[in-house]
């Protein structure tokens, strides 16, 4: 049995339609608007299998070998997608990106 489709009626999203209160989206003016957004950046230095007890046994000092050299660099993700490429660095006394390939989004406009 496949379930009833109703049409619904939205309003245009338009600042008038918003109202002062403000709680509606407005649209984003083109691609500009979108270099404001706040995203999750995730470092992804590499993986490991391993079993649950291989891991409880773990104790500090062990070290779990990751799925990729250091010549491989991480790779910089965005709700899941490969954004860029980088090499882990130091920078004064924090951990920093060094990026080595970055997409070229001048030619998308």
């Amino acid at each position: 049995m496949q379930p009833a489709l109703h049409d619904i009626d939205l309003q245009d999203l338009t600042p008038d339609a918003a109202g002062a209160a403000g709680g509606t989206p407005q649209p984003l003016a083109g691609l500009e608007g979108l270099k404001t957004l706040p995203v999750q950046l995730d470092v992804l230095l590499g993986t490991a299998q391993v079993t649950v007890g291989d891991l409880m046994a773990c104790r500090p000092g062990e070290v779990l070998r990751l799925d990729r050299t250091v010549a491989q660099g991480v790779d910089l993700v965005i709700n899941g997608h490969v954004v860029a490429r980088g090499r882990l660095v130091a920078l004064d006394d924090s951990f920093a990106i060094q990026l080595t390939e970055t997409p070229d989004l001048r030619a998308a406009g």
